[in-house]
């Protein structure tokens, strides 16, 4: 069973690194979305789809949605960014809900590994749910996010390998304007504590052109590995 989970800011190009991996190995790949987003997760569990289907119906009666050249609704609110204030009710289901959806896609990993895949991570909700690094402390935004952090980190396994494609926030926003700076640095940071704490952590310099990052990325595969699928 063999699992990599790539992590970094948005723009650090993940997503591009995982597609590529999987459509030039020569073993068998598996692709899998793990980060928190309910908009973004694949497979979903039930109540993920329905939120979904509810955050979907919502945003596009709003004045966050426009529409592009082919009629196609294009979400412009930041949904990761929200800076709405919600209930501790809503957050303590939208934590359990994260529970269940994670759960559900792992187990949806272990048997493509069980089957001989090495499946890969596009992101990892343990550092999804890094809290923030203030100084020489960890600092949480609410004690349901230190509980889901708890459970991620204590409970959850983590994947074989951890690749973080570090590169600098404006960089990421020069790539991917999405968020602000200081967030991105932040997320940065904590990812970087987070990583201290974690196995088989390896981090890339993602300023690199991408055929290079890659070449590092498969080395790392290889050798750690490599003998499984010999």
């Amino acid at each position: 069973m063999t699992s990599v989970a790539i992590v970094g800011g948005d723009g650090s190009g993940k997503t591009t690194l995982a597609r590529k991996f999987m459509q030039t190995s020569k073993f068998p790949v598996k692709y899998l979305y793990m980060g928190l987003s309910t908009l973004k997760s694949e497979p979903a569990f039930p109540t993920t789809l329905l939120i979904r289907y509810m955050k979907t119906r919502s945003y596009r009666s709003t004045e966050n949605a426009s529409t592009d050249d082919n009629g196609q609704a294009s979400f412009m609110l930041d949904y990761h960014h929200n800076p709405t204030r919600r209930s501790d009710l809503w957050r303590a289901v939208r934590s359990f809900n994260y529970l269940i959806d994670v759960l559900y896609r792992l187990v949806y990993s272990w048997i493509y590994q069980l089957r001989g895949y090495i499946v890969i991570y596009d992101r990892y909700y343990l550092f999804m749910a890094a809290p923030e690094v203030h100084g020489e402390r960890r600092v949480f935004q609410h004690w349901i996010d230190q509980l889901l952090y708890w459970i991620f980190d204590k409970i959850y396994p983590e994947p074989d390998i951890v690749v973080f494609l570090d590169a600098p926030p404006d960089i990421l926003y020069e790539r991917k304007p999405e968020g602000k700076l200081d967030y991105l640095e932040k997320r940065r940071i904590a990812t970087i504590e987070q990583g201290k704490r974690t196995a088989n952590f390896v981090v890339l310099d993602a300023t690199q052109p991408i055929d290079l990052v890659y070449k590092a990325f498969e080395e790392i595969i290889l050798t750690t590995i490599g003998d499984k699928y010999s």
